[in-house]
């Protein structure tokens, strides 16, 4: 049976963050590489840090436009590979990006976390979507196929957004015991879309970066 948290939750739980249970709001701003140098405006940039880590580097706070209620309210990736869920928290674990537009995260004492991310640059506040769903061929605004791949510990799985034209949609969860498909309707919201099911009986607030990815735990750049 698929939940809606079940990779909300699992990202939520393997950083041992509370509350687990998400439109960047600037359109089709340009997506920055997860591979490239390191500039000055990256907070806490060091001059050795792992390039691949640049973009992440900061700390990210959940985005006013994204449901509240998802996720948790911040984190931060440090330039010595550390993460914390409040600015100056100790260390949770640690981060890489083993691949472009892929992160995996390593609680401490939990197992790790390996998914799909976007970050928007739209000026002045980039915006980041973990666990992004990206486009599956052409996508014509929100409507198209939309996915996630998810490694949690050594299981993969993928979730599958359908957004079609006729205001109908199917969110499907594939995994080592099968696939379990949602089906519902969608309405547009000011800043996305929201995506409603009767069997469970469900709401996911879809929040998208341009036309490159969309998702729910949608945070901006501090």
């Amino acid at each position: 049976m698929l939940h809606r948290p079940s990779l909300v939750v699992a990202l939520s739980i393997s950083l041992s963050l509370v509350a687990a249970c998400g439109d960047d709001g600037g359109g089709g701003g340009t997506i920055d590489a997860p591979v490239g140098g390191i500039d000055a405006a990256i907070d806490g940039a060091l001059p050795d840090a792992d390039p691949s880590l640049a973009p992440l580097i900061g700390t990210w706070n959940r985005a006013p436009e994204a449901d509240q209620s998802t996720g948790f309210p911040t984190i931060t990736f440090r330039a010595d590979g550390t993460t914390a869920t409040t600015p100056t928290g100790p260390a949770d674990g640690t981060y890489l990006v083993p691949a472009p537009g892929r992160l995996k995260l390593l609680p401490t004492g939990q197992q790790p976390i390996e998914t799909d991310f976007v970050i928007g640059n739209p000026s002045p506040n980039p915006h980041l979507i973990l666990t992004a769903f990206l486009p599956q061929g052409t996508v014509n605004g929100l409507v198209g196929t939309w996915k996630n791949s998810t490694i949690s510990g050594t299981t993969p799985s993928t979730t599958t957004m359908v957004v079609r034209a006729d205001l109908t949609g199917t969110l499907s969860f594939t995994g080592p015991s099968g696939s379990t498909d949602m089906v519902g309707t969608w309405a547009s919201e000011s800043t996305g879309f929201a995506f409603t099911t009767t069997s469970p009986a469900a709401t996911y607030h879809f929040r998208p970066i341009g036309t490159q990815a969309i998702g729910y735990l949608l945070f901006v750049k501090a």
